[in-house]
């Protein structure tokens, strides 16, 4: 499983299961400091994010951890991780536990991205934020007008973290990086 990573220059790097990591480098390096050894908080920094089920919610959650605002944007009909909750069906409060475990202090938004109306306020959300972050597959946010170019358009000096489960190019780029296909290829 490969991962795409993209931080201001557009380089791509392989990110393992260190994507979070990465991410929260890349954050402190432009927004905190480093204090013998341990990275400041980052209060004040803004986060838009674009990201569903594991991989995404868990950097987005090391960022609020050290104290970045975080606005998860998710369907109009909630996020597909509220509801799945894997095999054991874990829940809490009705909402499953995968949501619970990777989704802690950040604030949601319900938009159909589709929707023109969604259209004219993710702009502006845009403008406020110093990193957007998403994991679709390859594609998706262009089709949305949300790309990093188009982005950049906007906002010329945002981080744009982009996050896939599979690599970037083919033959596999364009595959839902849900549970099922993971598990018949890893």
């Amino acid at each position: 499983m490969g991962r795409r990573f993209t931080v201001g220059d557009r380089t791509s790097v392989a990110g393992g299961d260190r994507i979070g990591v990465r991410l929260l480098a890349a954050a402190v390096s432009r927004y905190g400091r480093i204090d013998g050894g341990q990275p400041v908080l980052l209060t004040g920094m803004k986060v838009l994010s674009f990201c569903h089920f594991l991989q995404g919610p868990a950097a987005m959650q090391y960022l609020s951890d050290m104290g970045a605002e975080v606005v998860k944007i998710e369907p109009s009909g909630g996020a597909f991780e509220r509801k799945w909750a894997g095999a054991g069906q874990a829940r809490a409060g009705g909402i499953s536990a995968l949501y619970l475990c990777a989704n802690r202090d950040q604030r949601s938004l319900a938009l159909h991205l589709k929707h023109p109306a969604a259209r004219d306020v993710v702009p502006h959300l845009i403008s406020s934020r110093q990193l957007l972050a998403e994991n679709f597959r390859p594609g998706t946010m262009a089709r949305l007008g949300l790309d990093d170019e188009t982005v950049r358009q906007r906002k010329p000096d945002i981080i744009y973290a982009s996050v896939s489960g599979f690599r970037a190019s083919p033959p596999r780029s364009a595959r839902r990086s849900r549970p099922a296909p993971l598990f018949r290829h890893a």
